[in-house]
């Protein structure tokens, strides 16, 4: 037979009891591993994300972004002051095709009846009018000028200044010689 043990039912319980104790505790602490692990490893992704936030700031603030910044803004400003060169090259182009007052034949033509000792300094055409600063070695080249000058159909033409001038010693002269482009006509000196 048996025995008959009063307290088995008691035994059975705390039995069980521990087992449910036993899972329970289990749990806690496999839950309690699991939170530190997670917190451990968001630190590490925090950490992380500070060091790069670090390094971008310090590539941001160090000189070879601001010399990029200063190289934009030189571009930019280059850039405007092209285009505002541009628009006046335009502008002055737009005035040269309008302008009828004497075209590149006119100012070859006056160039070739020019004598040989005489050379341009400076050739001005304005409204009608063509001045320029000429240098010669004889008196001769100044009145072989005015007359070809003449010949080529100018009008008006004058020498307003005549200036000697001691170059590498030689004597040189200077003058300034003005003349007017007739007007009504093509003015297409042959």
């Amino acid at each position: 037979m048996r025995d008959l043990n009063f307290f088995n039912s008691f035994i059975k319980d705390k039995k069980s009891k521990n087992k449910i104790v036993s899972v329970l505790l289990i749990a806690i602490i496999v839950i309690f591993g699991a939170a530190i692990s997670s917190v451990v490893y968001l630190e590490i992704l925090i950490s992380s994300e500070r060091s790069g936030i670090e390094t971008n700031n310090k590539l941001l603030s160090s000189k070879s972004v601001s010399k990029i910044e200063e190289n934009l803004n030189n571009g930019e400003e280059q850039a405007r002051a092209l285009t505002e060169f541009l628009s006046q090259v335009k502008s002055a182009k737009e005035y040269i095709d309008k302008s009828t007052d004497i075209t590149t034949k006119e100012i070859l033509s006056i160039f070739n009846s020019l004598p040989e000792n005489v050379s341009i300094s400076s050739f001005v055409s304005n409204t009608g009018q063509v001045s320029m600063q000429c240098e010669t070695g004889d008196r001769k080249g100044v009145a072989s000028t005015i007359s070809n000058l003449k010949k080529l159909g100018l009008e008006e033409v004058y020498v307003p200044s005549i200036v000697t001038v001691e170059k590498d010693g030689t004597l040189k002269y200077r003058f300034m010689v003005s003349g007017k482009i007739r007007e009504g006509e093509n003015n297409e000196y042959d």
